[in-house]
């Protein structure tokens, strides 16, 4: 979604402040900039090492796992098993971010005009929260 932000951003920055925008234009505006930032989300993560090569997204082993990993690390070979874990994982996420595209856009595409500017007047995460609270099933 970060992408989908930077989308939302050029898009406000590159109206006339001279030319006030109807509700609707709002609304369609950023559901525009929410869809190509969902397709170019999609399609960076889905690829391969989108998550497995990225830092900030790369899915680690929960701390939770940490007593296995240490007692994993301490036998030949230990270290490759997570690591092998860890690497399967984030390829699972990679070939599932193929498919959230269609399920993000249904998503906007049924945004009301209250959800639109409760994104725009909300925290850095409402557009987040949004897709978050109504994709979920």
């Amino acid at each position: 979604m970060l992408t989908g932000c930077a989308e939302l951003n050029s898009l406000i920055q590159s109206v006339p402040t001279d030319a006030p925008l109807s509700e609707a234009e709002v609304v369609e505006g950023l559901k525009e900039a929410l869809i190509v930032g969902s397709k170019n989300s999609s399609s960076i993560l889905s690829a391969v090492d989108g998550y497995y090569g990225d830092e900030l997204v790369k899915i680690l082993l929960p701390e939770e796992a940490s007593i296995i990993i240490d007692n994993l690390a301490k036998i030949p070979g230990g270290d490759k098993l997570v690591e092998d874990v860890v690497l399967r994982i984030n390829r699972a996420a990679e070939d599932a971010a193929k498919e959230v595209a269609p399920i993000f856009i249904n998503s906007i595409k049924q945004m009301t005009i209250s959800d639109a500017f409760g994104i725009l007047k909300g925290a850095d995460n409402a557009a987040t929260q949004y897709l978050s609270n109504t994709t979920r099933t």
